[in-house]
């Protein structure tokens, strides 16, 4: 099936609305010549990306499906074999396009998420106590900051799983425990 046939028949048949989806990373180059692509990921635990059956590519701003032939996670990075998409001249149509998943919930507090997502909730660090609400969340070459107001300053911290140790979609709420003295340089 052709993009545009597969991105007509999708929104007449299914349309997905984007706010069920969640931005799981993008198409970084190639790899080899069968048609596998590299893919950078921006959630938190990329092996939830080994369940999916399909992901989306933003095409035209709408979310086309494409049915998953092989996924290999390493590290940040994960190899990713559509099965429509079968040599390096046709996966280099994708290259810097956003991939999508439908939000996946395994658990009331395990939800695939992308760091985007948590703008909005309140961050509370173990050692400070409640810092406020994260007002904006920027994407930076290998990790993500966080940014929240506190004493009419403004703070950025660093998002991965190293510092996170609790995320609460139902309270809305992220638990940090930040490197001893980030908070100090810039309340001081």
């Amino acid at each position: 099936m052709q993009i545009a046939e597969r991105i007509f028949y999708f929104t007449l048949v299914k349309p997905i609305l984007i706010s069920k989806l969640s931005r799981i990373g993008f198409i970084s180059r190639t790899h080899g010549y069968k048609g596998n692509l590299n893919c950078i990921t921006d959630i938190s635990n990329p092996e939830k990306l080994i369940k999916l059956d399909f992901m989306f590519i933003m095409i035209n701003g709408l979310p086309v499906p494409f049915c998953i032939e092989e996924l290999e996670v390493n590290g940040t990075d994960f190899y990713l074999k559509f099965e429509e998409i079968n040599s390096d001249i046709e996966g280099k149509k994708f290259l810097g396009k956003e991939l999508f998943a439908e939000k996946m919930k395994e658990s009331k507090k395990n939800v695939l998420m992308s760091w985007k997502d948590v703008q909005g909730y309140t961050a509370t660090d173990e050692s400070f106590g409640e810092m406020g609400i994260i007002t904006e969340v920027a994407e930076y070459p290998m990790q993500y900051i966080g940014k929240c107001i506190i004493n009419e300053k403004e703070v950025l911290f660093p998002l991965n799983d190293d510092v996170v140790t609790e995320v609460d979609d139902e309270a809305k709420t992220i638990n940090l425990d930040l490197p001893l003295g980030l908070l100090d340089i810039y309340l001081e």
